[in-house]
């Protein structure tokens, strides 16, 4: 027969080892998750008050690789990217090729069709709120 105290002594080191375990799981869950970089698009518009807004229905679509279509156009301020080797965003549906769009970054001339990451990237038209975007395509 085991006697209270020895249930107590071992139900208290149950409770002092598990918290421990829990903690080290969890560190693990967080060390694999830093390996698998995070990749996503963001696309910015101006309204009509001048106030920049992040596209929000593009999130989903803008975290996996390949051609996406807008479900209706979209009017372009600013791209950034993150996490994919380039991305192009285009004028037409399909990524089509002949309406490959291009883009510099801010207080710089050069101009681009390939996005890197790390830059908030100015498409390049005559509209003051940005330029009509129908699909993109990162890898």
């Amino acid at each position: 027969m085991v006697t209270k105290t020895a249930q107590i002594g071992v139900l208290c080191l149950i409770l002092l080892i598990l918290p421990g375990t829990q903690l080290k799981a969890k560190a693990d869950q967080n060390s694999r998750a830093e390996t698998k970089q995070r990749q996503e698009i963001r696309f910015y518009k101006i309204n009509k008050d001048g106030i920049t807004q992040r596209l929000r229905f593009t999130t989903k679509k803008s975290r996996s690789a390949g051609c996406h279509n807008l479900v209706k156009r979209g009017r372009l301020h600013r791209a950034m990217q993150f996490g994919y080797g380039s991305c192009q965003i285009f004028a037409k549906k399909d990524c089509d090729a002949t309406s490959l769009m291009t883009f510099k970054r801010e207080k710089e001339t050069e101009v681009v069709s390939d996005l890197t990451q790390g830059y908030g990237w100015l498409p390049i038209g005559e509209h003051e709120r940005g330029e009509h975007f129908r699909s993109w395509h990162c890898e």
